[in-house]
């Protein structure tokens, strides 16, 4: 299941990408570059910024979020290649909801 995060159109949040329970138990398997990860986001709209790993790639990574449209619901899929060749996918949903 997605994990969902909220969000105001003008707020810029970060999302981790936490990957130590898969990591865990691979000898020597992490993320080597912010390259190997490859995130889509449906529908068009919601911008992705810079994305960073978190403990040299051993234990995830950390992707920045901004924009969106108010009362849209995005799903922005990550997938992952670590360094001796696993790809892993997991998606988030983001939505965006103006707060009064």
């Amino acid at each position: 299941m997605a994990k969902t995060f909220k969000k105001q159109p003008s707020e810029i949040i970060d999302y981790m990408g936490d990957m130590i329970e898969y990591f865990e138990e691979l000898d020597s398997d992490f993320i080597s570059s912010t390259t190997d990860i490859v995130a889509t986001v449906l529908p068009a709209g919601l911008t992705l910024g810079s994305t960073v790993l978190v403990n040299g790639g051993f234990d995830g990574f950390k992707q920045w979020v901004s924009g969106g449209t108010d009362g849209v619901t995005y799903i922005v899929t990550f997938v992952i290649t670590t360094n001796v060749g696993r790809v892993e996918e997991t998606e988030i949903k983001v939505k965006v909801k103006e707060e009064n």
